[in-house]
């Protein structure tokens, strides 16, 4: 009797695509998948099988139809210690952005401005305008930043990863243009308040430095702005 093949879902594919790119330039075995897929299942306890990792025939029949396509296979001459082995193609960039130091930091940042976003529709409270100047001009500076001073895993492509920032970081800046047009619609004085706060955070440092006493005018005047339109105490 022939056995019938797995059906294996999308999310099963990537899943196996995933765990031999995160062993880029090394490889994966099948029974290493298996192992890991077995792993997180336990993990998730009692979660619906469709929210697992795919399965050992699932995993045996999207190898099969990924091989040549997404990674290559070789095959062991045999002998002990010798195992046939999944070798990915290219860096999913999806991973590779995962395996930067600063991406954990890039989470939280996303995490907050996501926190911002729900908030799109009210209008925002006095610290939400400081918060999201600060999240908007870490967006567009991250990938400047992990391109000239982040360190990648020997054997990635920081160009790559560079490119995957950018196309992150253009769906988030989406989110922020959103912001600024709800928050525009419900606050007239809104684009002041944040040219304002620009403006004070670009004179902070020098101000800090040369004046403790708050009488340089770039500081001071953007400050009485900023506290006027809020009518809160700087």
């Amino acid at each position: 009797m022939i056995k019938a093949k797995a059906n294996y879902t999308e999310k099963d594919y990537g899943w196996v695509k995933k765990q031999i790119s995160l062993n880029h330039p090394k490889s994966t075995s099948r029974k290493e998948l298996e192992a890991i897929s077995k792993s997180e299942s336990k993990k998730l306890g009692l979660r619906p099988r469709s929210e697992k990792p795919p399965g050992r025939d699932k995993i045996i029949q999207i190898l099969k139809s990924g091989t040549g396509i997404d990674w290559d296979y070789n095959k062991s001459n045999g002998g002990r210690g010798n195992k046939s082995e999944y070798v990915a193609r290219s860096q999913d960039p999806n991973v590779l952005l995962e395996k930067t130091v600063n991406f954990i930091a890039y989470e939280e940042l996303v995490a907050r401005l996501n926190t911002l976003y729900r908030k799109r529709e009210t209008k925002l409270k006095h610290q939400d305008y400081f918060e999201f100047v600060k999240i908007r001009n870490q967006l567009l500076s991250y990938p400047m930043k992990v391109r000239h001073y982040g360190t990648v895993e020997k054997g990635l492509n920081k160009d790559v990863m560079f490119n995957s920032l950018v196309s992150s970081v253009m769906i988030q800046l989406e989110k922020i243009r959103r912001i600024e047009r709800s928050q525009a619609r419900r606050d007239n004085n809104f684009e002041d308040i944040i040219w304002n706060i620009e403006k004070l955070n670009d004179s902070s440092i020098d101000q800090i430095i040369v004046d403790p006493n708050n009488n340089i005018k770039d500081h001071v005047t953007p400050r009485n702005k900023i506290r006027r339109l809020l009518k809160i105490k700087l």
